[in-house]
């Protein structure tokens, strides 16, 4: 799975990844998933010709259940897997021809994420999770995010993808180390990332807010 590439969608970045099997993905934190914003993502994808798309930040705030949310966000001939109205909303998009299925059951108290699996050539099987951790959650949900991510990369997949905004700055990639003190949540997550064997592939900031920079990264396991 190697190799990325990026474009501007509104105030973030999209990236490719590449499978042997050469699946084509793409990430965005969408920020509100407005029909000006839907139209733009469709354009984009018929573009990049996507084979998964991955967004988060989904909903707008303090958003109300909607019985037709599912049919609200669809694009034609992909399957959409949801994450429940609880908060800012994460989905992933899959071509339909890949046959995916979502996850269902997830462990432990981390919410804002889905998963989803398909099948590879050769018996190979890919599992993506998009995640999104909001900069006001607590200190305890990096670690039910790492009890989560240890759950299911414990399971039976050639492949893993995870991808997000997970909102934890302050960790250098490139020297796999932090400067915040070792009892930080930069600290804590950076070490869990590397206990279960996860690599950073996007090195460099992907989305820019006036004084603001949320850490937005996909995380990759060879």
């Amino acid at each position: 799975m190697d190799g990325n590439s990026r474009d501007s969608f509104n105030s973030t970045n999209c990236f490719n990844s590449y499978t042997k099997n050469k699946r084509n993905m793409m990430y965005s934190n969408v920020d509100c998933l407005t029909k000006g914003k839907q139209l733009e993502l469709n354009a984009m994808v018929q573009q990049h010709k996507c084979d998964v798309i991955a967004i988060t930040e989904v909903f707008p705030k303090q958003a109300l259940y909607d019985n037709n949310q599912e049919e609200m966000y669809k694009i034609e001939n992909y399957d959409i897997f949801l994450s429940e109205l609880k908060g800012r909303g994460v989905a992933i998009y899959v071509k339909k021809e890949l046959r995916a299925s979502q996850i269902e059951n997830i462990p432990g108290n981390f919410k804002e994420s889905v998963w989803v699996e398909t099948k590879l050539k050769d018996g190979d099987k890919l599992l993506i999770g998009c995640i999104y951790r909001s900069p006001n959650s607590e200190r305890e949900s990096v670690h039910n995010l790492l009890v989560l991510m240890d759950d299911l990369i414990s399971r039976n997949y050639s492949h893993i993808v995870i991808v997000g905004d997970f909102n934890i700055k302050n960790i250098n990639w490139d020297l796999q180390n932090t400067n915040s003190r070792e009892t930080s949540l930069e600290s804590e997550f950076l070490e869990g990332v590397k206990d279960l064997y996860l690599f950073q592939h996007v090195t460099e900031a992907i989305r820019y807010r006036e004084g603001n920079e949320p850490f937005n990264f996909r995380l990759n396991l060879h």
